[in-house]
């Protein structure tokens, strides 16, 4: 042990120094995709209870009452939307990988339906069970005060952010349903079993709630770069022509099959004081208050969200899915950027990693076109498209698009649930019949 020591100090001396700023780093943590492990082996034969031919007592028999170890069932691992080239079982293996089929990937590219098989957890304030996807996770953390070397316990917003850029904390949490007035209302006393809540925690997590959205466009984009086939035939993220744009506002439709959400983010206009516009702000840390909000009087915001039917070949009646009942008609929401995202610096960064997902998409789509063009006999006059007119020109809504074939380049449900959320968090996710999510009289 007196070894031991005077190396370690030697070791912590020359260890690279990590800042506030690398911490707080944008970069995604790079971590290794460890093999799921199953549990699940073949079931044992029924035992027989016949008391036909038997010559001893059935509980000297292999039976589930003394024997529960080896009835117990396992769930066995859930199919993957895509299987590598060298993924093989091994021969001790019995619950081989399965891909998923095309029914299969259908309901597995459905947000809402993704949302609602997340674990089911209960509220603190509202003692109800939801799936864990219409929560937020509140945990507890050690920080040294500023006025003090004391050590407080206060309460944060823990697993918001993607799990590439900030891992969940270990340790005792809790789960609140996912809306801003049921959290202040939890949150009037300031304290929580013994963990002090910040002033701005609300802010913070709607902040958070933000920065998921950004931090999936960009983790989409990377999945994009990594998988660029079928950019033509299966596009994710496209920019509406200002034709489309116009008879959609026209008829309230979309008539988009696969489409899942719809976000209208214009550029944000310069500063009329220093003629610049914003930089964009990606961090976990909030962006300043002068820098995200201008003295200047605000504009009625529109909206954060509008749902808006889609028309749709397939039947409503639940024919398709072995249903004799009515079935609402399918909504997708269109959801308006400085609504979504008032702050100036974060609505900058959303713009800017939206057009980076379209640069993705098109630099995909034209090696692909290029690829086509060298093995046809076409001239490529006839490949390469016309200059657009006025009305083809991009207007500022983008269509987010997520189906059964799409889901084999990458996945975008992640994206409409984090959009989701966020709207859920302003409150606009709720029915007023829900009246369980605020409860009149509650003693916390």
């Amino acid at each position: 042990m007196p070894r031991l020591i005077p190396r370690l100090v030697q070791a912590l001396r020359n260890a690279p120094l990590i800042t506030a700023a690398a911490e707080s780093s944008s970069a995604p943590i790079q971590r290794p995709n460890p093999r799921p492990k199953s549990q699940w082996v073949p079931p044992p034969p029924p035992p027989n209870f016949s008391i036909e031919g038997r010559k001893k007592s059935f509980l000297l028999e292999r039976n589930p009452i003394i024997n529960r170890r080896i009835y117990r069932r396992h769930k066995t691992l859930p199919p993957v939307v895509r299987l590598g080239k060298f993924v093989k079982a091994g021969p001790k293996d019995v619950d081989k990988p399965r891909r998923m089929s095309v029914q299969e990937r259908q309901w597995y590219s459905d947000p809402y339906l993704r949302m609602l098989s997340s674990t089911v957890r209960m509220c603190e304030y509202t003692q109800t069970h939801l799936p864990s996807d219409f929560m937020i996770r509140i945990a507890r953390a050690r920080v040294e005060q500023p006025s003090s070397a004391r050590m407080s316990t206060i309460a944060i917003p823990d697993g918001i952010e993607h799990p590439k850029w900030q891992s969940r904390r270990s340790g005792y949490g809790f789960y609140m349903v996912c809306r801003r007035e049921a959290a202040a209302e939890f949150f009037k006393k300031g304290s929580w079993h013994g963990s002090h809540t910040h002033s701005h925690l609300l802010q913070y997590i709607t902040h958070l709630l933000q920065l998921r959205v950004l931090q999936e466009i960009e983790w989409l984009a990377e999945q994009l770069r990594l998988r660029p086939r079928g950019a033509s035939d299966k596009p994710l993220l496209r920019r509406l022509t200002r034709a489309e744009w116009s008879e959609f506002r026209t008829t309230g439709v979309i008539p988009y099959d696969g489409a899942v959400a719809i976000i209208v983010v214009p550029p944000v206009n310069k500063n009329p004081e220093t003629k610049k516009r914003p930089e964009p702000h990606s961090s976990s840390l909030p962006p300043a208050s002068g820098e995200a909000f201008p003295n200047k009087p605000f504009k009625p915001l529109p909206p954060l969200s509008v749902l808006h039917p889609i028309s749709s070949s397939e039947p409503e009646d639940g024919s398709n899915l072995g249903l004799h009942i009515p079935l609402p008609n399918p909504r997708v929401p269109l959801y308006n950027g400085p609504a979504l995202m008032p702050s100036r610096p974060m609505r900058a960064a959303l713009y800017e990693k939206l057009n980076h997902l379209l640069f993705v998409e098109r630099r995909a789509r034209w090696r692909q076109d290029i690829q086509q063009s060298l093995k046809s006999t076409s001239s490529p006059d006839e490949i390469s498209p016309q200059l657009s007119r006025a009305d083809e020109k991009h207007s500022h809504a983008y269509l987010l698009c997520s189906d059964a074939g799409s889901l084999l380049r990458a996945d975008a449900v992640p994206l409409a649930i984090a959009l989701w959320r966020l709207r859920m968090w302003e409150g606009e996710g709720w029915k007023e019949q829900w009246k369980f999510i605020l409860p009149t009289e509650h003693k916390p």
